[in-house]
């Protein structure tokens, strides 16, 4: 190839990312589309706590009190943070026509994007019913929304894997680079569900870590509060046992997944909820396919043999999983720095933990707990013996067994 030749094939491909770049913008606008400062936004109560960017403030709402925002741009999404979320509301416009109704027992996430399809300018945020607090709003024009702003979907019908964190930040710390390699980089359907609510500011950073690391289904959120045990027996004190057993079988039953993910029996450092969390899981495992036990969610989900079950730190059938491999999904980050990053959304937690590779908070470390498809051979996937087209072995993974 002569030199000219090369340096017209240089130009033209220069050129040609130029205006690919350039129809990029046209196409897709200004990313920076959040108007929420150059909004009027009115109440008949004070709106300072929800535009002060602080989640420990928030603005409480009763049944018929409303929230209108007029801006300068057309008004296509709202990004709403609840601390807790009303019965129903509404949004609608300034002539008081309905644009869209959420109710509690379907759609309403405590991060809520809501987008709106017309043209306006001025609308209003109705309680239709019940009481509820917003922690923060955010207003949007036309364009790109950031990758900040949550657009969640309802959970899973159907996972690939479900993963059993007892705490908000737990599914950082013990799992470590699970979600951001199989649900963001091999985009599985990975379905997380806490066995503990902490009803304060924490699930926000519950959420901001979740949607960081790829996960898009909203995660399950159960109604036990969050309480310390230093032991099994004193978890068993402070929790009905049964109904703990319960919400586990209805879990497995409900998303019937290929590979269940829990906690290490001995509780990681101690803590007697995790351990009741993987004990009540194993207990669990065992009732699952059986239609007499916890009849009720036999009837409305059917019964589960759940194929594969890994435990945290489990002693047996070992494995490490090699979350240093570089993911395309993440701009070459590897799952364990993504661990790390989606740790970091947890702000109220980062003097008191850190995602890492050593001892009980190795989130490398597992055992292959029960199995109905065999046990691992090449031991470098949670998936392996489990045939799902999309799936892609993580050849890096280290073997524990020596």
């Amino acid at each position: 190839m002569s030199k000219k030749l090369l340096l017209f094939l240089t130009k033209l491909k220069i050129l040609l990312i130029i205006l690919f770049s350039l129809c990029t913008i046209i196409v897709h606008g200004d990313i920076s589309t959040e108007i929420t400062k150059n909004c009027h936004i009115t109440s008949s109560k004070s709106i300072n706590n929800i535009i002060d960017g602080r989640y420990s403030t928030n603005l409480a709402l009763s049944e018929n009190d409303n929230i209108g925002i007029k801006g300068d741009k057309h008004i296509k999404a709202i990004y709403i943070l609840w601390d807790n979320i009303p019965s129903s509301f509404s949004i609608k416009d300034a002539s008081g026509n309905l644009i869209s109704s959420y109710d509690r027992k379907d759609n309403i996430f405590l991060h809520q994007l809501i987008k709106i399809d017309k043209d306006i300018n001025n609308l209003n945020l109705t309680i239709d019913s019940g009481n509820c607090k917003i922690a923060e709003i955010y207003v949007f024009s036309d364009g790109h929304l950031p990758e900040w702003v949550q657009d969640w979907k309802e959970p899973y019908e159907k996972a690939d894997m479900l993963l059993l964190p007892t705490h908000a930040d737990d599914e950082h710390l013990f799992f470590g680079g699970t979600m951001p390699y199989y649900a963001g980089e091999l985009k599985l359907k990975v379905q997380v569900a806490y066995l503990t609510n902490h009803y304060n500011f924490r699930v926000h950073e519950l959420l901001n870590g979740l949607w960081s690391v790829g996960i898009r289904a909203y995660p399950i959120i159960p109604e036990f509060h969050d309480y310390y045990a230093s032991s099994l027996d004193e978890a068993k004190q402070l929790y009905n046992e049964d109904e703990i057993l319960g919400h586990q079988v209805e879990l497995l039953r409900r998303f019937k997944p290929y590979v269940v993910i829990g906690h290490d029996l001995n509780g990681e450092y101690g803590h007697g909820v995790h351990m009741l969390n993987a004990n009540s899981l194993t207990k669990a495992l065992e009732i699952s396919s059986d239609n007499t036990m916890f009849a009720e969610s036999a009837k409305k989900y059917g019964v589960w043999d759940v194929p594969k079950c890994y435990l945290h730190l489990y002693k047996n059938n070992r494995l490490s999983m090699n979350w240093d491999v570089p993911l395309k999904k993440f701009n070459n980050k590897t799952a364990f720095e993504m661990a790390v990053i989606g740790f970091s959304k947890h702000i109220s937690q980062q003097e008191f933990f850190s995602v890492g590779k050593k001892g009980v908070f190795d989130c490398r470390s597992f055992g292959l707990y029960r199995s109905t498809v065999g046990e691992d051979k090449v031991k470098n996937d949670f998936l392996e013996n489990i045939n799902i087209k999309t799936h892609k072995s993580n050849k890096f993974s280290i073997d524990l067994i020596r």
